[in-house]
């Protein structure tokens, strides 16, 4: 939520979400880590 929460604050400022991937970085745990990229192009 929080993640959501700061993408759409960078949308109202003209950023753009281009892609948002998860990613196992520490496969011994369950979590998973997600990561953003924005564009502001």
């Amino acid at each position: 939520m929080t993640q959501r929460r700061d993408i759409k604050l960078l949308e109202e400022a003209n950023y753009k979400l281009k892609s948002l991937r998860l990613i196992d970085m520490f496969p011994q745990t369950h979590h998973l880590e997600s990561m953003a990229i924005l564009s502001n192009i």
